[in-house]
């Protein structure tokens, strides 16, 4: 089934963008949790994350 112009003037703005740009939240959602991913595997395989850094250095003075 296709839409016609009336009924596209009729969406809300939000589809509209979705339509015409893409859906950008979703494609930021997506790449901010590979980041988040990414990071856990790196701190997750010695790292220190910074507060632990901080602690470190606090006990070693």
């Amino acid at each position: 089934m296709t839409r016609d112009r009336r009924q596209d003037d009729q969406l809300p703005i939000y589809e509209g963008l979705v339509r015409e740009c893409g859906d950008v939240l979703a494609e930021a959602r997506q790449a901010s949790q590979q980041v988040l991913h990414q990071a856990a595997a790196l701190l997750g395989s010695g790292a220190a994350r910074p507060e632990q850094q901080r602690e470190r250095q606090d006990f070693s003075a």
